[in-house]
């Protein structure tokens, strides 16, 4: 009997020449022609090639319904590099719509075919930045030489679709995971809720007391279970110890000395160390901190020289976080400065009214993070629609390479409105107009792409203490605001956020639905300490075995209110306090505060370090260590 031939679809990406001008047509068709319903072999299956060309598409009254759905379902991506590929058309350009919805949505390089200049493919620089060693397989008329070509292109698809159909599993494996973490977790819910409505009864009777225990204990051991299984990861056998599979885990945060701004590195990962960059310190310390970091870490970490950077976050717009990050994309434009692959780049600065002119000096400069990173082919906010935010319901959760789960916390809802603002107040303040209305409350964050995985809001939200908070400014309410966890770590990086923001966050995102409280691994105090950013409710309901504080000297902060109420939050419960100054640059009032407490442990970086290192894989804090 004859084995079934299953489909195999193949996406042809190009760009159509105008008038007599050709780009990428020919070898479109060509390509259409000879791979349309060829039979290939892979893992012993029959696949038969489905192969999407525009021109053979069937005549629909919405073309791009046909386009979507042929791109989302493809195994391999070929792209035919033509004249004008290597630059972005103005207006919509298709072509690179297409290129960079397989670079969002899947991690496996297009097959590049090239039918222009045969010694330097004229490639997409979102490609190139992703894959700056890609390979391509000239296109030529020759008969022979096309016979060549295609065998070559066949190979590609094959390892393409090899690859694409192991990352599917993975995902399916990695939602199923999530999906039964969730069922445990409502379980757990809905068992608390029942004791609790028992335990309301006058006079219950032993009946429903015993019923009410009933529900409590069910409750303890489906809460563990879910615990556990958040703990052993999708795929991992019950019982394996968390990181076996592929070497010693690495999960650390360093902070870079800045004086006044925050610059952090998250070291993570198993055989490999992968880093993310989050915000740049100020211009200042780039040269002088952060760049020399780098290219420090590219020697020791990189490939050839060259280090790869899952993401680079701008988590706000103010110079002490920004400056830096300006500083380093302005040399990469130049092909200056550290050598570096960027896979994802993050910010919520943008430009509402479309003021931004190269060379000419912004009305903020914070307005070129978003320029610059495009000028360098980066893919701003991928996956995200539009903002990296939380929208109203639910938490977004975007897994990283190595399974690095990232989960936004803020900023929530209709931020932008805070943004609009500020850009405006930068135009008053230079004399200019607009004519934008800045109390436009619509614009909320959507999440559509498959990459997100929604964290669902708990049937019903937990009863927290609302908490106060003074700080009004417009820039540190829109801050990104990222819990990241590894081989069952935790650590919650604030920037400038409001503790008030961020309670109701977490128990949007269901980290409290089981109680009044969530304990993390490590957790970044907000806005460098500032008391008008937090409260004692704060502290209360966002716990940490460790917490970071950062120093700013122009500020003087941290202030010495906001480490008291951290530490009367804690009671007897044991704990440790990095701060990013010197034992002998801080102020003698937290030195004291934390001398005093016996379960307190107290760690400054070194005098001559220029950094801090947090390694939450490591259970040992040192006594007011250096």
């Amino acid at each position: 009997m004859n084995a079934k031939v299953a489909d195999l679809s193949v996406f042809i990406a190009y760009r159509q020449g105008s008038g007599a001008e050709l780009e990428g047509d020919e070898a479109a068709e060509w390509l259409y022609e000879n791979l349309q319903g060829r039979t290939i072999a892979i893992d012993g299956r029959q696949l038969r090639l489905n192969t999407y060309w525009d021109k053979a598409a069937p005549a629909v009254g919405d073309w791009h319904a046909p386009w979507k759905g042929d791109l989302q379902t493809a195994r391999a991506f070929v792209l035919v590099t033509s004249n004008s590929t290597d630059s972005r058309r103005e207006g919509k350009d298709y072509l690179f719509g297409e290129v960079e919805w397989w670079l969002v949505h899947r991690d496996v390089a297009p097959i590049i075919i090239n039918a222009g200049d045969r010694y330097k493919a004229p490639i997409p620089p979102p490609v190139l930045q992703r894959w700056p060693n890609v390979q391509w397989i000239n296109w030529s008329v020759d008969p022979v030489h096309q016979e060549r070509s295609i065998g070559r292109i066949v190979e590609g698809i094959t390892l393409a679709e090899t690859k694409v159909r192991y990352q599917e599993l993975e995902r399916t494996m990695r939602l199923l995971h999530q999906a039964e973490v969730a069922r445990l977790d409502a379980l757990a819910a809905l068992n608390k809720a029942e004791s609790l409505r028992l335990e309301t009864i006058e006079n219950p009777g032993a009946e429903l007391v015993a019923l009410a225990h009933k529900y409590g204990t069910q409750m303890e051991v489906l809460a563990d279970q879910a615990a556990a299984l958040r703990i052993r990861g999708p795929g991992q056998p019950e019982g394996e110890p968390t990181g076996v599979r592929q070497g010693q885990p690495v999960f650390a945060l360093e902070v870079l000395e800045t004086q006044q701004g925050s610059c952090l590195l998250v070291h993570y990962g198993r055989d490999q160390r992968r880093f993310i960059l989050i915000d740049g310190g100020p211009r200042a310390s780039y040269r002088k901190q952060l760049r020399p970091r780098l290219e420090e870490l590219a020697t020791k970490w990189g490939t050839d020289g060259r280090l790869e950077l899952e993401a680079v976050i701008s988590t706000q717009a103010d110079e002490p976080e920004s400056g830096g990050l300006q500083s380093l994309l302005a040399e990469l434009i130049e092909d200056k400065g550290p050598c570096l692959d960027i896979r994802r780049f993050w910010t919520n600065i943008f430009d509402p009214f479309d003021t931004y002119v190269p060379g000419v000096r912004p009305v903020m400069s914070a307005l070129q993070v978003p320029h610059y990173a495009r000028a360098l082919g980066l893919m701003v906010n991928a996956p995200f629609d539009r903002f990296v935010s939380q929208p109203r319901m639910g938490a977004p959760q975007i897994e990283f390479a190595d399974g690095l789960s990232v989960t936004v916390l803020g900023p929530r809802g209709a931020f932008s409105q805070y943004w609009v603002k500020e850009v405006a107040k930068a135009i008053e303040n230079r004399g200019a107009s607009h004519d934008i209305d800045t109390t436009n409350d619509d614009v909320v964050e959507t999440v559509s792409s498959p990459q997100i995985y929604l964290r669902p809001a708990p049937v019903r939200l937990p009863d927290v203490e609302p908490g106060i908070a003074t700080d009004m400014s417009s820039r540190n309410r829109t801050s990104i605001v990222l819990l990241l966890e590894f081989e069952g770590k935790r650590m919650l990086l604030t920037s400038d956020a409001r503790g008030d923001d961020l309670v109701m966050a977490a128990a949007q995102a269901g980290l409290l639905e089981l109680g009044d409280s969530v304990l993390l691994d490590l957790l970044s105090v907000p806005h460098y300490g500032s008391k008008r950013n937090v409260d004692p409710s704060f502290f209360r309901t966002i716990k940490a075995d460790r917490y970071l504080v950062q120093q700013s000297v122009r500020h003087k902060l941290p202030h010495s209110e906001t480490i008291e109420m951290l530490t009367a939050s804690r009671g007897d419960e044991r704990f440790s306090v990095y701060f990013t100054g010197s034992r002998f640059d801080a102020r003698n009032d937290l030195a004291k505060s934390l001398q005093k407490r016996e379960n307190c442990v107290g760690v400054w970086r070194d005098t001559d370090a220029t950094s801090l290192l947090i390694d939450l894989m490591s259970d040992v804090d040192t006594k007011d260590s250096n």
